[in-house]
């Protein structure tokens, strides 16, 4: 054996004799020779052993600069690192969530990287963004029709997270968006509510709400709060009267 500053010995095991080395130094990778000798017979098997320069990983900023998500969207938060053995990552959350489901989940989110050399850490504050929602067409509207006339009624909000939109009939049944009712009624998946024939038991009152997990804040004129539910809501009302021709 080589002079080497690592210590060896051989070790007898039930699959053979084994080579082990202590203390290895990067000078220390080579190729080295198994040698097995039976009278005049010999055979050699070559080993390489390569020996890498472990680091402790490098993380850059201590603290990253801050994110800022929005309610009910994912959030992409950096974390660059460096090291050998190449680093393993994972993530401490104050709440364990991925995604961003209320206000509260702002915090400081921490990402630790280890390897065999140690362990690094870095931070990222996370602000999260929310906006009651807001409907974009008049407090108010109404229509005088003809029988037999399609209506199109449009409604469109916005927020953050971008609000739901429901229609209230006059009967009291709420209509989501893509949903079909009475062979007659449909509201398009942008909001806008549509009668394909008017007659007179279409007439009423119909009213457009908007809704997000805004929270219970007291908003302008013209909102309504849950402030069980969390439920934050912007109604628009729609007249609708059918006259004989």
């Amino acid at each position: 054996v080589r002079c080497s500053s690592m210590a060896l010995w051989l070790e007898l095991r039930a699959s053979g004799f084994v080579l082990l080395l202590q203390n290895v130094q990067l000078s220390d990778a080579g190729i080295y020779y198994c040698v097995a000798r039976a009278g005049r017979d010999i055979d050699v098997l070559p080993l390489h052993l390569a020996v890498e320069e472990s680091s402790v990983p490098h993380l850059g900023e201590q603290v990253g600069p801050p994110v800022t998500g929005t309610v009910g969207e994912p959030v992409s938060l950096p974390c660059r690192m460096s090291g050998s053995p190449e680093p393993y990552l994972s993530w401490i959350l104050p709440n364990g969530n991925v995604v961003l489901t209320l206000p509260s989940d702002r915090g400081v989110y921490r990402c630790v990287a280890s390897n065999s050399a140690g362990a690094a850490s870095t931070s990222v504050r996370v602000h999260v963004s929310s906006l009651p929602p807001v409907i974009q067409q008049p407090r108010e509207e109404h229509l005088l029709l003809s029988p037999g006339r399609p209506v199109y009624a449009h409604c469109s909000a916005r927020g953050a997270p971008p609000p739901t939109l429901r229609w209230r009939i006059p009967d009291g049944t709420l209509v989501r968006p893509s949903q079909f009712l009475h062979g007659n009624l449909f509201v398009l998946t942008n909001g806008t509510l549509h009668i394909r024939k008017v007659g007179p038991k279409d007439s009423g009152s119909y009213e457009c709400t908007a809704s997000n997990w805004q929270g219970a804040v007291p908003g302008p004129r013209g909102w309504s709060i849950n402030s069980a539910a969390g439920l934050c809501v912007r109604p628009w009302h729609l007249h609708l009267q059918i006259h004989k021709l």
